[in-house]
């Protein structure tokens, strides 16, 4: 059996594929999976660590204002990797496509839908993306996270809640353990801070404030900061610490990417990061005390509503900052205190949001592709 994961662009987008790919992998040992994205995005990065096959094609994601001559340009670019999605199908030959949204799953799932080839999408978020719209009455199925995903989605064949899956790395750690194995001593409190695959230069700015007004005075704390992909946001966060006096903190690690994100995640005692639907059910399935920083930059202000829903219920701290060039680190100072000097609160925190896990997330899409592949069989048969 061969199956196609189509995703791309953000780590929100990208981490789900793997996530389905994970699933399949261990339900059926001898699947072939095979991963196409955009020439642009962090999947270039971030599928091959994973140890998975990828295959590029040249598309972008609409500009605004919607008519532009840059919009038809990408117009044009869509259309040629459409051409170029169904060449490479008819060379791969996969039994089953998944697309997890965004504007890189859009060629090669409407390119297998035309060609006969069983599809499903996977929408992590409550209101789909333009990719995941356009699509919806191509696909043989779509996986929402949220039940509300429905009512935007009126011609799908077929809609299933199935919550988000979660990569095996998360489910199988714990967090004495993990920390052993990191070398991080039992006296340790441990923040983990990323603004997002690709990074974020104003979220890196908050967080170095924060080192310089806090972390550094905090003899038993250790800071992580993942600075992002993008070019020039890591040397430039690197070379502000070391104006800021930072540079010979071993406490304080600043890294471009980290890629055993699963294994800090299950080691932080407290968390800082963005609303997407994909980090949140990663942080419930842990049971990890949190901040949410949501981005002002993404479609409908999804992370905004995200991130609202956790802090209205107690299960998360929620910093959000309209025009994010105005984000300060002292603004989390306060709630960093509360959290990391109350074991207590954390606790609590940790226990709320773990009522937002969907735990049995991958056994659902499991059902869900096993149902698919018996209908490709039935077909052919």
């Amino acid at each position: 059996m061969k199956v196609l994961m189509s995703c791309g662009g953000t780590g929100g987008h990208i981490y789900p594929g793997i996530a389905i790919a994970q699933t399949i992998a261990e339900a059926y040992p001898d699947a072939e999976l095979v991963f196409v994205g955009a020439t642009d995005g962090q999947e270039k990065i971030i599928v091959p660590k994973e140890g998975y096959e990828l295959h590029l094609l040249h598309v972008e994601g609409l500009r605004k204002p919607k008519l532009s001559p840059v919009n038809l340009r990408i117009g044009i670019l869509a259309l040629t990797a459409l051409h170029k999605a169904k060449e490479l199908i008819r060379e791969l030959k996969p039994d089953l496509v998944i697309g997890t949204g965004g504007y890189a799953c859009w060629p090669s799932v409407k390119a297998a839908s035309e060609l006969g080839i069983p599809t499903a999408l996977h929408e992590s978020n409550a209101a789909p993306g333009k990719a995941v719209k356009k699509l919806q009455g191509s696909v043989n199925c779509i996986f929402t996270n949220f039940e509300q995903t429905a009512a935007y989605l009126p011609r799908a064949r077929r809609i299933v809640r199935v919550g988000n899956p979660t990569r095996s790395g998360f489910r199988l750690l714990d967090y004495e353990n993990v920390r052993r194995t990191l070398g991080i001593g039992s006296e340790k409190k441990l923040i983990l801070s990323v603004g997002g695959s690709g990074g974020a230069e104003h979220f890196n700015a908050a967080m170095l404030e924060l080192m310089s007004e806090y972390d550094r005075n905090e003899e038993n704390l250790i800071h992580v900061h993942a600075a992002g992909n993008r070019p020039g946001l890591y040397e430039t966060m690197t070379e502000q610490a070391a104006k800021a006096g930072l540079e010979g903190l071993e406490r304080i690690r600043i890294e471009k990417f980290i890629y055993n994100m699963p294994e800090y995640m299950a080691a932080a005692d407290l968390i800082i990061c963005r609303a997407g639907a994909m980090t949140i059910s990663e942080l419930a399935l842990l049971g990890k005390a949190c901040i949410l920083v949501p981005s002002p930059y993404v479609a409908n202000n999804h992370q905004y509503a995200n991130a609202e829903v956790l802090f209205r219920a107690g299960a998360a701290g929620m910093i959000f900052e309209p025009k994010e060039e105005n984000l300060k680190g002292s603004a989390f100072v306060p709630q960093v205190c509360e959290i990391l000097g109350d074991k207590n609160r954390a606790d609590r925190m940790g226990q709320l949001i773990k009522q937002f896990a969907l735990p049995d997330a991958n056994h659902r899409i499991e059902a869900e592709i096993a149902q698919l592949l018996g209908s490709r069989d039935e077909a052919s048969a």
